[in-house]
């Protein structure tokens, strides 16, 4: 006879339990780097079926942002860059606050007319908001505890405003 289960037999980690939460600002940070790092590489370097500076560049002018290259170049650099430096915790909130930017940007000028749901051809803006929501938390809750932002704001000297906008 196979064991019953019941609410009081199945025990899960409280969630106010720090044990618990420790470690979910590095995993936050891990999908955004993942997600961002890998569309930077297509604006910038044509990885991933790309269109790289140029390619980009095209496509951006085409929606009315000139010169496209260099929204091109931005747009890249904020992306890869600020997927890398999330990826380590360097500069999270700010980093954080220019990846939400970038997302609502590209609702307003490629996934609005497409509607809210992502899964038509045509991509609508679900996924940007998810994207935005998860940036938005990394700015509210900070780095967390295994990044470069908590090993700077250690070394600096205790109660410096500094130390406070790394935690």
């Amino acid at each position: 006879m196979a064991p019953q289960l019941s609410p009081q037999s199945v025990s899960f980690p409280a969630t106010t339990d720090p044990r618990t939460l420790i470690a979910a600002p590095a995993v936050l940070r891990a999908g955004l780097a993942i997600v961002f790092i890998a569309h930077g590489a297509q604006k910038l370097f044509g990885w991933l079926g790309g269109g790289g500076i140029t390619g980009t560049g095209d496509y951006f002018a085409s929606l009315g942002a000139h010169p496209g290259a260099l929204w091109a170049v931005t747009a890249g650099l904020v992306e890869f860059g600020g997927g890398a430096a999330v990826a380590v915790g360097l500069l999270t909130r700010p980093t954080a606050a220019l990846l939400a930017v970038d997302m609502f940007l590209a609702i307003i000028l490629t996934n609005w007319e497409n509607g809210f749901f992502a899964e038509k051809a045509s991509g609508g803006w679900e996924i940007n908001l998810v994207l935005i929501c998860m940036a938005a938390s990394l700015v509210c809750t900070g780095a967390g505890r295994f990044s470069v932002d908590r090993c700077i704001g250690a070394r600096l000297a205790p109660g410096a405003r500094a130390a406070a906008a790394f935690r």
